[in-house]
């Protein structure tokens, strides 16, 4: 009897059984490689800066060391109060200060760098 029952299950799901598709391929899917000139940020949404929304509103030498100058940058972002950063510190948007001199800053965006100019005409800052 328990041969029989073995037999008969065996054979409905033989004629039940459920086709499984061929293997999966890569065909119509787009992979990204490194070489592809495509970057992380551009397939993750690279946020674009615009240099103009921050101002330099003063700058403070405290000392020289190999690197540059020491101090920090009081620096005003979208016309909300001006920040106090010293070199090396970043902003909230992701903005560093890298270096300061008496005319100017480099600040430094998802590794771009741009240079903010002290206004003395204007009392904002200009950006390069």
């Amino acid at each position: 009897m328990l041969v029989i029952v073995a037999t008969a299950a065996y054979w409905a799901l033989r004629i039940v059984q459920i086709p499984f598709p061929p293997s999966v391929t890569g065909k119509g899917v787009v992979f990204y490689e490194a070489g592809s000139g495509q970057t992380l940020r551009s397939l993750f949404g690279e946020k674009n800066f615009d240099a103009s929304r921050v101002v330099l509103r003063g700058i403070v030498i405290t000392g020289t060391n190999a690197s540059g100058h020491e101090g920090m940058a009081l620096i005003e972002i979208d016309g909300k109060t001006a920040q106090a950063i010293s070199v090396g510190e970043m902003l909230p948007p992701g903005i560093r200060l890298e270096k300061i001199n008496p005319e100017g800053a480099v600040m430094n965006y998802q590794g771009k760098e741009f240079s903010l100019q002290q206004s003395f005409d204007s009392g904002s800052g200009k950006s390069q």
